[in-house]
């Protein structure tokens, strides 16, 4: 069975989170969207939105997976 977790997200603005997220990287090098919402405590979309962006800036990249 599954469980379930309440996880109380951050409040701070999102320029605060885009900066959580590229230190996470410059820490960790590669991440997970999920990995980020867990260890950040962000909201998943506004995660996928400053990945995105950070990706156009070509400060990250996505990475394909092996299946």
């Amino acid at each position: 069975m599954n469980s379930i977790e309440i996880v109380d997200l951050q409040d701070i603005s999102r320029d605060e989170a885009k900066k959580q997220i590229i230190d996470y990287f410059k820490e960790h090098k590669t991440a997970w969207i999920s990995e980020l919402a867990e260890q950040l405590r962000l909201d998943i979309e506004l995660i996928i939105d400053i990945t995105n962006e950070l990706e156009k800036e070509g400060k990250i990249k996505e990475t394909p997976t092996i299946t």
